[in-house]
């Protein structure tokens, strides 16, 4: 087994891959919601998801890239 943290780091990265569907270093607003509901979170209002997708897309692009999106763990 390699050193403590690797085995986060690679589920973080996966994990990264689920949302980022064109694996192109970040994803837009439409594949967060995609992920996030494929993963059977219930959201009553999209105005909240776009409210927690902003506070994470922290550079302002309208995409969250990989730093932003561990920032979220």
């Amino acid at each position: 087994k390699g050193p403590a943290g690797s085995d986060e780091s690679l589920f973080l990265t996966k994990t990264f891959k689920f949302f980022d569907i064109q694996n192109k270093g970040s994803c837009t607003f439409d594949q967060f919601k995609r992920a996030i509901t494929k993963v059977g979170v219930v959201v009553d209002e999209e105005a909240d998801l776009e409210t927690v997708f902003a506070y994470y897309d922290k550079s302002g692009d309208s995409r969250i890239d990989y730093k932003e999106f561990i920032a979220m763990f």
